[in-house]
């Protein structure tokens, strides 16, 4: 199954939010850092427990979501290779969408700094600054995101609007303002 002109926009937005060091490849290395952003933004203390799960769970983003996709084994995925990975997964996966639900619940847990199981605008605001994008773009995105209109992102909203961000063609849909709209 191909993947769309406009999927293939929206990870290419990603693509590039991934890559922390603007080098235009996207490595283990690229998460870490995110991960280490987080918990800078969050002002834990590097190497505590809390800290360690937080760039641990980033580390795993890459296991589950592009260390597949360096189809030539060198460390680093290109935009080229990612959107190649995505589609064969997303053609051969029947479950795409709830497989990505599961797997993006999990980051959920490296945002909600309070651990309450719902994400304010601050604590979303903190997790797209690590991306680069400002307060007022995760402003914006959150008042998308935040389907019941409660004033908090649940995990269940983050998880469908994250993984439909990566492989849905519905449009327009709130899952296209994830990192800030495009």
């Amino acid at each position: 199954m191909a993947i769309s002109e406009f999927v293939k926009r929206k990870l290419a937005i990603a693509y590039y939010r991934f890559d922390h060091d603007k080098d235009g490849v996207v490595t283990e290395g690229d998460f870490v850092h995110l991960g280490q952003e987080v918990v800078r933004l969050r002002g834990l203390e590097p190497g505590s427990a809390e800290a360690e799960k937080i760039v641990e769970a980033h580390r795993g983003w890459w296991d589950a979501y592009f260390k597949g996709g360096d189809a030539d084994g060198d460390g680093q995925v290109t935009l080229e290779e990612y959107l190649a990975f995505v589609e064969a997964w997303v053609g051969s996966e029947p479950d795409a969408l709830t497989h990505a639900i599961q797997g993006n619940q999990l980051v959920f847990d490296t945002i909600d700094g309070n651990g309450d199981g719902k994400l304010s605008l601050g604590e979303f605001s903190l997790y797209l600054q690590a991306y680069g994008l400002t307060d007022d773009h995760a402003t914006r995105a959150f008042s998308y995101l935040d389907l019941d209109g409660d004033g908090y992102i649940s995990r269940a909203e983050f998880a469908k609007n994250m993984s439909e961000y990566y492989i849905s063609e519905e449009r327009p849909a709130a899952s296209e303002w994830f990192f800030g709209g495009h």
